[in-house]
């Protein structure tokens, strides 16, 4: 189980307080947000990138809060997969993975070459110099490259935002599937509404660094994308008007 109790953290133009969730083992939670919500800086926080002005995370009870999480978590156990690059430049795809496959204890070769089949990856891209791929095929490989480790933990940071729709859709299909078949509990940031309350078995939403909405089982099931912009607007006291999620609502 994922925990994260009471963190805080704050910059001098944002801040998040007392944010505490729970996430169970094989559970997908999708995390809805406006830009500025506090949606990366918490999932940072959850792996350890920066360190919270209070509070903790904690990984199957035990206490991985901050950059400590680095030695005690991340080598095996958690993926994370987003906009940040993690490959190594001026060598080809293939050769970053055959390198890169090499650090990790339940790296599992045949399902990345699943992945790639599933995503359409072809055998030109990859033998493409990683940072010539696109923004979206650089994406799918890190998407690949995550599930092939088997993870125990998946944080996923907007995996599909630089993707066309089609590919989208492909790549959510994909991540669901193996997110299933492997039980993996994965965490899943997304601007858009209808993905946020099919995928996975909960949806929290946040706004100015708080948890504003957390709905899941029956109730999720039974909400709507209006119904969720209404849950919205009651919690917080205005209407949602970030363009890119309303934008979202007919998809």
């Amino acid at each position: 189980m994922l925990e994260v109790q009471n963190l805080s953290y704050s910059t001098k133009t944002f801040s998040m307080e007392n944010v505490s969730f729970s996430l169970d083992d094989g559970y997908l939670m999708t995390l809805l947000g406006r830009n500025g919500a506090g949606k990366t800086t918490l999932f940072d926080l959850v792996y350890g990138r920066i360190e919270p002005l209070s509070g903790k995370v904690l990984w199957n009870d035990i206490d991985v809060t901050g950059m400590k999480a680095i030695d005690i978590l991340y080598h095996d156990e958690v993926a994370y997969v987003g906009g940040r690059s993690w490959c190594i430049g001026g060598i080809r795809a293939d050769e970053n993975i055959r390198l890169l496959s090499c650090l990790y204890s339940r790296w599992d070769q045949k399902h990345f070459d699943e992945m790639l089949e599933m995503m359409e990856f072809t055998k030109e891209e990859y033998t493409t110099k990683f940072e010539e791929l696109s923004t979206g095929k650089q994406m799918q490989l890190q998407l690949a490259f995550a599930l092939a480790r088997h993870p125990k933990l998946l944080l996923l940071d907007e995996h599909t935002a630089a993707l066309d729709p089609k590919t989208a859709a492909k790549v959510l299909e994909a991540t669901d599937r193996i997110v299933g078949q492997d039980n993996l509990t994965t965490l899943m940031i997304t601007h858009n509404m209808h993905d946020a309350l099919t995928l996975g078995n909960r949806t929290l939403m946040m706004d100015h660094g708080h948890i504003v909405l957390d709905i899941g089982g029956e109730e999720r099931a039974h909400t709507t994308v209006d119904g969720l912009l209404d849950r919205f607007a009651e919690n917080v006291g205005h209407a949602l008007d970030n363009d890119r999620i309303l934008l979202s609502k007919e998809a």
